[in-house]
């Protein structure tokens, strides 16, 4: 399955982005997540989840949309965890080092 997202991003994101990305994902059957509609639900503060008044997204603002992401992803899509698994220790240990298990 493939799935198409847009991060938060109110200085870069407007409706005609969104218009077309929707349009683009539904052409091709693509599932579309547009996280600048539910930031109120993934709970972002424009005051403390950006550096930069909204461009980019801060560490916290990060962990929020990973977690959002997440279980967005868990709930859509029967993919296997590999948190656990040796092979992809890289992953989680990238993980552990910018804290994204303690969001």
């Amino acid at each position: 399955a493939m799935m198409l997202a847009a991060i938060p991003s109110p200085v870069n994101y407007d409706r005609s982005r969104h218009k077309e990305l929707k349009k683009w994902a539904d052409n091709y059957n693509i599932d579309f997540l547009d996280m600048n509609l539910l930031t109120d639900e993934i709970g972002i503060d424009w005051n403390t989840d950006t550096k930069d008044g909204g461009d980019h997204l801060n560490l916290n603002g990060s962990k929020k949309v990973t977690a959002y992401l997440g279980k967005y992803i868990s709930k859509r899509y029967k993919l296997k965890s590999h948190k656990s698994d040796e092979r992809y220790s890289e992953w989680t240990n990238a993980a552990e080092d910018c804290d994204l298990y303690n969001s």
